[in-house]
């Protein structure tokens, strides 16, 4: 059974807030919580992967944690290493994140609810983890929402414009921050505000888009 707190206490409640993200982040994600779960997805060769892995080093700064990339799809593959390389992740938050290459809900769980587990966990992706809705409602309920505060970090394959399949449309309705990733650009819409359009890589973006859209996205 859930727990009952007055009106009084509920807006006398102090929440953590993550300080020291860059200007543009900040304006992308708006004033986060250090205990919440995004879900992140689009087309592949969008820069899904370079986007979370952008928010991993800036929260591991920020929070001065660790993280974990839970990597079902490229393992401890050349992709992924070369991702990690693009972003300079080891001089920029030195060994504070590891990369898992899979596992089962019940081994991942187990790993998380570790004493001392790491704070940051990126799930790439929810289609290949082969997680039901259930499974990922329980995760947040244990681990986000309770003491624990811990952040995760959902990748998700694209159907359209939308995450693909029944798990990751539930975690879409009930995440803290959506994020929608088409031709480098990030279109967040969240819980905390912000949600102005995040360059991933400008170079990229405006190749796929053209100036002129660049610009209109880049200004939104």
């Amino acid at each position: 059974m859930g727990k009952k707190i007055g009106l009084k206490q509920m807006t006398q409640k102090v929440y953590n807030e993550v300080v020291g993200l860059s200007a543009e982040m900040k304006a992308s994600l708006g004033d986060i919580e250090d205990a919440f779960d995004m879900i992140c997805w689009g087309d592949s060769g969008n820069g899904k992967t370079n986007f979370n892995l952008e928010v991993v080093a800036q929260l591991c700064t920020a929070l001065d944690c660790k993280a974990v990339y839970v990597s079902w799809e490229e393992g401890h593959g050349k992709s992924l290493r070369d991702a990690l390389i693009r972003h300079n992740l080891l001089e920029r938050i030195g060994n504070r994140l590891e990369i898992l290459d899979g596992g089962t809900f019940e081994e991942v769980k187990a790993i998380i609810a570790k004493r001392k587990s790491a704070k940051i966990w990126v799930f790439d992706s929810i289609q290949a983890s082969e997680w039901t809705q259930h499974q990922c409602a329980e995760l947040k309920k244990d681990f986000v929402l309770s003491r624990k505060k811990k952040i995760f970090l959902y990748v998700s394959w694209a159907q359209g414009k939308f995450p693909k399949g029944a798990t990751a449309e539930s975690v879409k309705f009930y995440a803290n921050i959506k994020v929608w990733v088409e031709k480098f650009i990030a279109f967040p819409t969240g819980r905390y505000g912000g949600n102005k359009n995040y360059i991933i890589w400008p170079d990229g973006a405006v190749k796929r888009w053209g100036k002129k859209l660049f610009n209109k996205h880049k200004n939104s």
